[in-house]
């Protein structure tokens, strides 16, 4: 949830697409880097945002980060 809006939704997807873009350098919440990082990996890529896409198609369930 990078805007902490208290859910995981197409919001938080668009700001990491805009990350990713470089349109922004920071999320809405203070903690929206470590959320944006849903492997775990230590950065913001677009495995994470290929994650996002899977989680909100309800492909998965749960983000690898969520597993560690």
């Amino acid at each position: 949830d990078v805007d902490n809006s208290g859910s995981t939704n197409s919001i938080d997807f668009g700001y990491i697409k805009q990350y990713l873009l470089g349109i922004i350098k920071v999320f809405p919440s203070s903690n929206g880097m470590k959320a944006a990082d849903v492997d775990g990996s230590g950065s913001i890529n677009s495995i994470d945002f290929g994650y996002m896409k899977q989680y909100l198609l309800g492909i998965i369930k749960e983000f690898p980060a969520q597993k560690k």
